[in-house]
């Protein structure tokens, strides 16, 4: 079959590469039933719930508590926690976290992948990290919401 356009047939292999590649992402998510998207667990987990409300706090023996914590320089999770709870508010903005966290990393993963080693060989690469469900966090049960291995 002749193609129209020139590049059709690159953009529907990359197309095919994104399902795929999403795949073992959507599988976990419907197989947990959503439940790793709200953590239960973990001190760390509350530690960062309290950055991502209470950051620009001015309240003097707030903010040495917060200027004390090791965890608050880890800016670049909290920024993102900060914005989304206060976008969104506390449980939309945890769950938004989580997803754009899971998201981006396969999508990343895809890219690079892709433009180093191609298509084909981007796209199965992709599907073996993302088989891993570690890689949507920190890989520890019920610890979701915690900068891990991609939220620094």
């Amino acid at each position: 079959m002749r193609r129209m356009f020139p590049g059709e047939e690159s953009a529907q292999h990359f197309a095919l590469a994104l399902l795929a590649a999403f795949l073992p992402f959507l599988i976990f998510a419907l197989s947990t039933g959503g439940a790793w998207l709200i953590d239960f667990s973990g001190t760390d987990n509350w530690a960062y719930i309290k950055f991502f409300q209470d950051w620009t706090s001015t309240d003097p023996v707030l903010r040495q508590v917060l200027d004390q914590d090791y965890k608050g320089s880890r800016t670049g999770w909290i920024l993102l926690g900060y914005t989304a709870y206060h976008v969104f508010g506390p449980l939309v903005g945890s769950l938004a976290i989580n997803m754009l966290v899971a998201f981006l990393s396969t999508l990343l993963c895809l890219a690079v992948t892709t433009r180093l080693f191609g298509i084909a060989t981007g796209a199965l690469a992709t599907v073996i990290v993302s088989s891993h469900v570690g890689i949507y966090a920190s890989g520890i049960p019920n610890f979701w919401s915690y900068h891990g291995s991609l939220g620094n």
